[in-house]
C-alpha cells in the first residue's frame, strides 16, 4: 500500500493571488491595519529575552507575537501598531538586535480583501476554472469536493448557526480525520485540506488509500472566523462567540478538554492568542468536533492543519516533563516518515517533535484526540 504520509506531501503548494476592489459598502467595517509593522528580533542574552518578554506582557501595548518560541539566537516576529512602535521604539527596538519582516501590514492585508472579494465575485458568476489559484470561501471548497464525488457530511452548528460541514472519500474500516481551518486567519490551511481531498478523488495512483480508508476532509472548522477574516478582520484568529460580560471572544485550540486551563492559555476574553474559555468545550465549534470525532468509532489518525511553521506535531502539549504517551513511539515514527516524505518530494524541511518542544500549550486539539486513544493525532 502505497505510504500514507507519501500522499500528504501533496498538501504544500503555490496559491495565487488575484485582485479586485473592496466592496464598496464594506470599508467601514474593516479592519486594515495600516502602518502596522512587523519585526523579527533575535535575542542574544537572557537580558534581551527578559526585555521582550517584558513588553510582550504589558498591558499597556497590544504586541502581537507571530512566532512563539523566546530563546537565544532564535528569530520571533512580533507586530507592532503605530503606537506600539512609537512606545516600543526607544525600551525595545532601539536596544534588541531586529530586522523589519513586513514595514507595512496595511497594504498587504487590503489586496487580501481584495482578493477576497473578487474571489466571491467569480464564484457568484460561475467564473472559477481552477480554485486552487485563489483562496476561496468554504461553501466552494466543499461544493468542489462534492462535485468531485465526495459525500457530505456534517459536523454541526456554529455559534452563529453555521452549518460545519465536510466530506467523506473512501470505503476502508479505518477512518482518517484531517481538517483546516480552526484559526481563521490560517487561509493557506483550508486550501490544503481541500487539496488532498482533491486528490484522494481524482488521482488513481491513491485508489488503494480509499479503499483501505475512509476519510472525513473538514475543509473550515472554525467557519465564522473563517468568514470574517474575508470580510472584517483579515488577521482574525479565534471563532465568533460572544462571551457573557466581555466583548471578546475565545480561541477553540485551547478548548479542549484535557488538561484545559493549564499552560500557555489564558483567562482573558481579550487576549487575542491563547484565551481557554470559561470552561472546557465552552466554544461550540471545539465541542461539535470533538462529539462528531467520538461518535465515528474506528478512527485511527486525526490531523489538524495550522500554518506559520514546518512543523509535524505529536502529543504532548500541555507538558514536556510528563511520561511521554503510550503511544508515542508510533507517532514519532509516523511523523518521521511524513517529514521525509515531504523533504523527498519539495524540498522542504520539517521538524517532527512534540508540540511541548515549541511551546507548552494546553486544552489543545491533538492532546484531546491522544487522550481519547485515537492512534496518530497531529499538527501540522
Amino acid at each position: 500500500m502505497r505510504s500514507l504520509t507519501v500522499f500528504l506531501t501533496l498538501a504544500l503548494f503555490a496559491v495565487l493571488v488575484v485582485a479586485g476592489p473592496i466592496p464598496d459598502g464594506a470599508r467601514d467595517t474593516v479592519v486594515h491595519y495600516a502602518g502596522y509593522r512587523v519585526l523579527t528580533f533575535t535575542p542574544e542574552s537572557d537580558a534581551d529575552i527578559a526585555l521582550i518578554q517584558k513588553h510582550l506582557q504589558s498591558k499597556d501595548l497590544t504586541l502581537q507575537q507571530w512566532t512563539r518560541i523566546l530563546q537565544k539566537g532564535t528569530p520571533i516576529d512580533i507586530q507592532f501598531s503605530p503606537s506600539d512602535l512609537k512606545k516600543a521604539t526607544p525600551t525595545l527596538v532601539d536596544k534588541v538586535a531586529h530586522t523589519i519582516k513586513i514595514a507595512d501590514l496595511g497594504p498587504l492585508v487590503d489586496a487580501d480583501y481584495e482578493h477576497a472579494a473578487e474571489v466571491d465575485r467569480l464564484n457568484l458568476h460561475k467564473r472559477q476554472t481552477n480554485i486552487f489559484t485563489a483562496y476561496q470561501p468554504t461553501a466552494t471548497y466543499l461544493s468542489y469536493l462534492q462535485g468531485k464525488g465526495g459525500s457530505l457530511f456534517t459536523v454541526g452548528t456554529s455559534f452563529q448557526g453555521t452549518t460545519i460541514q465536510g466530506v467523506k472519500i473512501g470505503a476502508g474500516t479505518k477512518k482518517i480525520v484531517i481538517h483546516g481551518g480552526i484559526h481563521a486567519r490560517e487561509w493557506i490551511s483550508p486550501a490544503v485540506v481541500t487539496y488532498i481531498g482533491d486528490q484522494l478523488l481524482s488521482n488513481s495512483s491513491f485508489s488503494d488509500l480509499t479503499s483501505a480508508f475512509t476519510f472525513y476532509i473538514i475543509p473550515v472548522l472554525n467557519v465564522d472566523g473563517y468568514a470574517y477574516t474575508r470580510s472584517n478582520d483579515r488577521l482574525w484568529r479565534k471563532n465568533r462567540q460572544t462571551n457573557s460580560g466581555s466583548s471578546c471572544i475565545g480561541d477553540l485550540n485551547r478548548n479542549f478538554g484535557y488538561q484545559w486551563g493549564g499552560a500557555s492559555t489564558s483567562s482573558d476574553p481579550c487576549d487575542n492568542q491563547i484565551y481557554r474559555g470559561k470552561a472546557a468545550f465552552e466554544a461550540v465549534e471545539t465541542k461539535a468536533i470533538a462529539n462528531f470525532i467520538t461518535s465515528l468509532g474506528g478512527v485511527v489518525s486525526y490531523i489538524d492543519f495550522h500554518s506559520y511553521s514546518q512543523l509535524w506535531m505529536y502529543p504532548w502539549g500541555y507538558s514536556c516533563s510528563v511520561a511521554a504517551t503510550p503511544d508515542e513511539a508510533a507517532q514519532r515514527a509516523g511523523g518521521a516518515a511524513a517529514v521525509a516524505a515531504l523533504r523527498a518530494t519539495n524540498g522542504v524541511s520539517f521538524t517532527n517533535q512534540r508540540t511541548c518542544q515549541l511551546y507548552a500549550a494546553s486544552g489543545v486539539s491533538n492532546d484531546w484526540y491522544d487522550l481519547t486513544k485515537f492512534n496518530i493525532p497531529s499538527q501540522v
